[in-house]
C-alpha cells in the first residue's frame, strides 16, 4: 500500500507552485510586493488551517504542508532582499526583511483567529481521524 500522506503534499505542492508561477508571471517574476503577497497569503492559510486544528491528516498535509509550501516563496524574498543590498539599498533590503517577517507573523495569526471561529471544538476529519481544536496558537 502506498502512503497518503506523500500523495497529499506533492499533490498540494504541485498546485501552490503552480498557482505561484502564474501569479508571479503576470507580474515582474521578481516583484517584491508579489512574492510579500504570496509570502502573506500562504501565512493566512497556514493559520487558518492550524487555527481550525487541522495539523494531522489530510488537509494539513495537503494544505499547508504541500499548497502553502509550494505558493509561499522563501528563496525568492531573499533574492529580492539580496538584490538591494547588492544595489546599495541597505534601507529597502531591511524595510522589506522587517515588513515581511512582521506582516507573514501577523497574517498567520489573523488566519488562525479566523480558523478557530469557523469550527466546532472538536471536528471527524474527513479520513475519519479526529482533530482536536488548539488549545492555543503556540501550542502546535
Amino acid at each position: 500500500m502506498v502512503p497518503r500522506r506523500p500523495i497529499f503534499i506533492a499533490t498540494g505542492g504541485a498546485l501552490g507552485v503552480l498557482i505561484r508561477w502564474a501569479l508571479l508571471g503576470l507580474a515582474d517574476t521578481h516583484s517584491t510586493l508579489a512574492v510579500l503577497g504570496l509570502n502573506i497569503v500562504g501565512s493566512v492559510l497556514v493559520g487558518v488551517l492550524l487555527g481550525r486544528g487541522r495539523t494531522n491528516g489530510p488537509a494539513w498535509s495537503f494544505g499547508a504542508l504541500g499548497f502553502c509550501g509550494g505558493l509561499t516563496t522563501f528563496s525568492s524574498f531573499a533574492l529580492n532582499a539580496a538584490r538591494y543590498l547588492d544595489s546599495g539599498d541597505p534601507s529597502r533590503a531591511l524595510g522589506l526583511i522587517t515588513s515581511t517577517v512582521l506582516l507573514a507573523i501577523i497574517a498567520a495569526r489573523v488566519g488562525y483567529s479566523v480558523g478557530l471561529r469557523t469550527l466546532p471544538e472538536t471536528t471527524q476529519a474527513p479520513d475519519g481521524d479526529s482533530d482536536e481544536r488548539s488549545k492555543g496558537f503556540g501550542s502546535r
